[in-house]
């Protein structure tokens, strides 16, 4: 077996999944090459110590993705974006639509003025 081959294997080998006839020749390579069994050994002296270090627990957002979303749902995220506080969403379309009416009935006012 190489030492390419054998570096590889460091994974399976440190887990022990390696089948017999492979383990035995990963051996022989540690056996004949002094620097592949020193890596070896460094690879396994770092996972070890990455075990032994305590892992930090992921942030838990569940509690703050439900509470946007209860805001969302009574509308508050809208109002303090927006300001929009007590305005309905079909008197502020009718309102939107008065507007755009007197800026045709302005632009039609404007064209007749001007001559067409």
């Amino acid at each position: 077996m190489s030492p390419e081959e054998a570096r590889e294997l460091f994974s399976d080998a440190y887990e022990k999944a390696l089948a017999a006839d492979r383990q035995r020749a990963f051996e022989s390579a540690l056996e004949a090459d002094v620097e592949l069994a020193g890596e070896y050994a460094a690879f396994c002296r770092t996972l070890e110590l990455m075990r032994l270090r305590p892992q930090p627990s992921p942030p838990n957002l569940l509690p703050g993705i439900q509470r946007r979303l209860k805001m969302n749902r009574r509308g508050e995220a809208m109002r303090r974006r927006f300001g929009i506080g007590g305005i309905r969403p079909v008197p502020l379309g009718l309102l939107m639509l008065a507007l755009a009416g007197l800026a045709w009935i302005a632009l039609e006012l404007l064209q007749a003025s001007i001559g067409r």
